[in-house]
């Protein structure tokens, strides 16, 4: 997703070390410094991820790619891509990945198959975690968003409109030359509800979704902090005059 700003997780080495399983569902560490104080958390799904497994039926590497799957393959793919979604609590760069292969569950192709089984193992190679450290909060928000427009045609040859739109939102910190500290809050990916017909349309479209939902946020960090809001305040806070 595009931003003009320059995003960065510090590593544990300059912070400390890590105390292991402080969360009872083991997906996060707490962050400590050298003289053990808390200074923030790390959040990952490593052992969830590494867990699954692949599609090995035989079919999945004979079969032809733009053949419908069988039906045990076809079980399996939905059973694996609903196990994978799961990790999308962490692992937000696969969104775009699954919510694209979601579009087949009902009759998927052992090219979907395939593409799935190399996400997945991909993921396993890769692991990856989210940081949050503690920092002086700016009180400032930031949303990056962005669209990709693709016509297809459907089995009666019309002509669909699909986009598929993505948004992350941070929560500033303090900046450093060209290192800005953030917290991701918040992560979306799916496709637009409105048909449209344009890469401009959709990101359009994209822009509009991503406010709105900026919005809401804004109101919920403002309650976060001076408590719940009337409705009088929060259409105050929406509006910038609070």
């Amino acid at each position: 997703l595009r931003g003009d700003e320059h995003f960065q997780e510090a590593g544990a080495e300059g912070a400390g070390y890590l105390e292991e399983t402080v969360f009872a569902d083991g997906w996060g560490d707490q962050l400590k410094d050298e003289q053990g104080r808390q200074i923030g958390y790390r959040m990952d799904q490593d052992d969830y991820i590494a867990a699954l497994k692949t599609i090995a039926l035989p079919t999945v590497t004979t079969g032809s790619a733009e053949t419908d799957a069988d039906p045990d393959c076809a079980k399996l793919f939905l059973s694996l891509l609903m196990a994978l979604a799961y990790g999308l609590t962490i692992r937000v760069d696969l969104g775009v990945y699954v919510v694209a292969l979601q579009r087949h569950l009902q009759k998927p192709k052992y090219i979907h198959i395939r593409r799935l089984n190399t996400i997945v193992r991909w993921a396993q190679k890769n692991p990856l975690g989210l940081v949050y450290r503690r920092f002086a909060c700016q009180r400032i928000l930031e949303a990056h968003t962005d669209a990709g427009f693709r016509r297809e045609e459907d089995l009666d040859a019309i002509y669909q409109g699909r986009a598929t739109r993505g948004t992350n939102v941070f929560r500033l910190g303090p900046k450093t030359g060209e290192i800005r500290q953030c917290h991701l809050i918040d992560f979306q990916v799916g496709t637009t509800k409105q048909v449209v017909r344009s890469t401009l349309t959709a990101e359009g479209h994209s822009i509009i979704g991503t406010t709105d939902n900026g919005l809401v946020l804004k109101v919920t960090m403002h309650e976060v902090v001076h408590g719940p809001a009337s409705r009088e305040q929060a259409c105050a806070i929406t509006e910038g005059n609070v």
